[in-house]
């Protein structure tokens, strides 16, 4: 994958800063301000770092006091970048148009859609609850088949078996249920089953 121009400029200031005498505290600081997303960048510090590991660039990310608004989303940094690209190749080899579901308790869904669509063209990011499966069918769903592009929601309750039909990839990140209903959702309808890829990010 060609690398993206703006993350490439993001580097190229972060590596200017480096020369001026700065440090990697103040480079997370530099890519926050350029709204440049944790997980590109850990990518980003990675290539800063020449020799370095993943591991030590994720660690520099996510203990950054620039980063610290995010502290409830570090068990899933180091796996996010590359289930992200894997799941983005896949995306692109369904048939167009297609709606990609991201299920799970948490921020999780939503941190890997929109990684996810970063990596894409032509495509549209929904938050939606399942809950109400009906309207997210008819008011979503089917108008997203009519469409050409790729359609990704993310949110909770959307493996059900009554939306099946209107999916073409599911993808279940597990977190730990906070809600009741989303106990009865684990233990009734047991998305992770129903999931073409589950992603385990909790400890």
């Amino acid at each position: 994958m060609e690398y993206p121009a703006e993350w490439a400029a993001a580097e190229e200031q972060a590596r200017e800063l480096l020369a001026r005498g700065g440090d990697m505290a103040q480079v997370q600081e530099l890519l926050r301000d350029l709204g440049i997303s944790v997980i590109w960048s850990i990518w980003v510090t990675k290539r800063l770092l020449e020799s370095g590991s993943l591991a030590e660039a994720t660690q520099i990310v996510e203990t950054s006091a620039a980063r610290i608004e995010v502290a409830a989303a570090k068990r899933l940094l180091a796996s996010a970048l590359e289930h992200s690209f894997a799941i983005a190749e896949t995306v692109r080899e369904l048939r167009r148009p297609a709606v990609v579901a991201f299920d799970g308790p948490g921020d999780a869904p939503r941190v890997f859609a929109v990684e996810v669509a970063a990596l894409l063209d032509d495509w549209v990011v929904v938050p939606m609850d399942g809950s109400d499966w009906e309207r997210l069918r008819d008011e979503v769903l089917v108008p997203a088949r009519a469409a050409q592009g790729i359609t990704l929601v993310h949110g909770m309750f959307l493996l059900r078996p009554e939306l099946a039909p209107c999916l073409q990839y599911r993808v279940y990140v597990t977190e730990p249920p906070t809600t009741e209903a989303e106990q009865a959702y684990l233990r009734d309808v047991c998305p992770q089953s129903a999931a073409s890829l589950v992603i385990r990010v909790s400890n």
